[in-house]
């Protein structure tokens, strides 16, 4: 779909204006005819609310002249065609006019075919300039994305104004092509069909994220909810698959808060990233954090019905915080007229399995008397409103989260002595230990002294130590033999640490052991340890 331009004719007399309306077919030439003005402050107000693509001005007016409405046109819209029009072939107005950098200077009465020319000549302009602001906006958008680069004063394409950010989730190896061109088009489609004005859209890829492209519309302000509307008719759009869609697969939208100024389009970013990571745990098409607050009865009905599943599936996927701002947005204060003790008891049943079934899977005993006050009917016959509900299914999550965080602290020192238990006997480092794991060195530490009353370097000691009173009881190999293999370079000191730990040298405890081979590194003393 191809740019239609706006035009403003400026002059003094209605029977020019009509002529100049009448003398070619403006739809052909790609322009229509947006307004008229018989005045040059008239003209320069309907240019800025407009947004008039080219102006076509008489050069004799009352009050202020062609010439000096043009020269005010040109200081604040600098890149905006004009055409003079005169019934006067002078010299000096033609001199005047290149002065202006106008883009042509025609006498009355109206020639048509010189008429279409300098059209054609101000559609390439206009073209042209379209093309630079959108290269410039595209390179301003990713150095914000990719830099954080929030300062105006760096963005002198994006002007302060109304945006709205729509981020699009695709696969890069199933998109045909970079899909700007076509989003561009798409959304001035969708503008057109619910007669929204633009002042700009940009479509854009952003290398940080494969397989992310971004569109950002500057117009005059949308409701929340037509701007919630027009994204999800641009999703309809990009998942119905057509030969001229270059994207081949199902894609998702997460939608940002709109934008007042250029400083806030990297929040914006960084929140529409977010919403996209959220879509395949709540199963939408399109998630954005306000629209769950705006809900009639029977919508928030419905929702509530179904949020289950999406509560479930946060928890499920531990995204703890997320579930939290989402029973927020569910419970918020403004659907306190939906929410009713019948409500509360659907949540109460989907609280109550979903901490029986971690019980079960986990062993959270510590759910359990949470389990027992949700199914008291006194629980429900206490209910007072949303604000405790939603206090208290908080809190329940929170306590999920730490059995969680207990869990996880329980499995990662597991698995950390099952591998030490394996690998005793190698060098150790505990950045590499830690890396392994995928944890902070520091935080790796932290936990397993907290869970074996240990370091690690004394635990591996202990191991080392183990592993050497076996193989004293049950081989005749020698002692530095011994200490290479548990571990040791030097024998004299590992003697010397065996000593500390066992209380005998390595020597007495083969001659005289008291264990049996079944000391641990459970039963070492490691007040001494190094």
């Amino acid at each position: 779909m191809s740019t239609v331009y706006k035009v403003l004719i400026v002059d003094d007399e209605a029977s020019i204006r009509s002529s100049i309306r009448g003398c070619i077919d403006w739809e052909q030439t790609g322009f229509v005819i947006a307004a008229e003005a018989d005045n040059a402050q008239d003209a320069l107000r309907l240019v800025d609310e407009l947004a008039i693509d080219l102006v076509i001005s008489d050069i004799v007016m009352p009050d202020i002249d062609g010439l000096n409405f043009t020269q005010l046109l040109k200081q604040q819209h600098p890149r905006l065609p004009c055409i003079l029009i005169s019934g006067f072939d002078s010299f000096e107005y033609a001199q005047r006019a290149l002065e202006l950098r106008v883009v042509g200077y025609l006498l009355k009465p109206i020639v048509a075919s010189k008429l279409e020319a300098l059209l054609a000549s101000c559609k390439e302009i206009l073209q042209q300039n379209e093309a630079l602001l959108q290269e410039r906006n595209r390179h301003q958008l990713n150095r914000i994305t990719a830099h954080r680069t929030h300062s105006a004063q760096n963005a002198p394409d994006l002007i302060d104004g109304n945006y709205y950010l729509m981020l699009i989730s695709s696969l890069p190896a199933v998109c045909k092509n970079s899909p700007v061109d076509w989003l561009e088009s798409a959304l001035k489609r969708l503008l057109a069909q619910n007669k929204i004005q633009a002042h700009s859209i940009t479509a854009y890829d952003i290398p940080r994220y494969p397989g992310i492209y971004g569109i950002m519309l500057h117009c005059s302000a949308l409701s929340i909810q037509s701007y919630y509307h027009l994204a999800n008719l641009l999703a309809a759009q990009i998942n119905n698959v057509s030969p001229d869609n270059p994207f081949q697969t199902p894609c998702y939208i997460g939608v940002a808060y709109p934008c007042s100024s250029a400083k806030s389009v990297h929040p914006a970013f960084k929140q529409a990233i977010k919403n996209l990571r959220m879509i395949p745990f709540l199963n939408a098409d399109i998630y954005t954090e306000t629209a769950l607050a705006r809900k009639t009865p029977t919508e928030f009905a419905d929702y509530l019905a179904s949020s289950s599943e999406s509560i479930r599936l946060l928890m499920q996927n531990r995204k703890f915080a997320d579930a939290k701002k989402y029973i927020n947005l569910l419970l918020c204060n403004e659907n306190a007229g939906h929410f009713t003790p019948s409500s509360a008891n659907s949540l109460i049943s989907l609280m109550s399995s979903q901490l029986s079934l971690l019980i079960a899977l986990y062993d959270f005993s510590d759910l359990a008397q949470e389990v027992e006050a949700l199914q008291s009917p006194v629980y429900l016959l206490n209910f007072h409103n949303i604000s405790q509900w939603r206090n208290d299914i908080l809190r329940i999550v929170d306590h999920i989260e730490q059995c969680f965080s207990q869990h996880n602290q329980d499995d990662l020192v597991h698995r950390v002595r099952k591998y030490l238990a394996d690998n005793y006997a190698s060098d150790w480092d505990l950045t590499e230990l830690a890396a392994l794991f995928y944890v902070n060195s520091s935080y790796l530490s932290h936990i397993f002294k907290k869970k074996t009353g240990k370091t690690i370097s004394a635990y591996i000691e202990d191991l080392r130590i183990q592993n050497a009173c076996t193989l004293l009881l049950t081989t005749d190999v020698s002692i530095g033999d011994i200490a290479a293999a548990v571990g040791y370079s030097d024998p004299n000191y590992f003697a010397k640490r065996f000593r500390k730990k066992v209380k005998k040298s390595p020597v007495a405890y083969r001659k005289s052991p008291d264990t049996s081979g079944n000391l641990s590194p459970d039963d070492f003393d490691d007040t001494d340890a190094e």
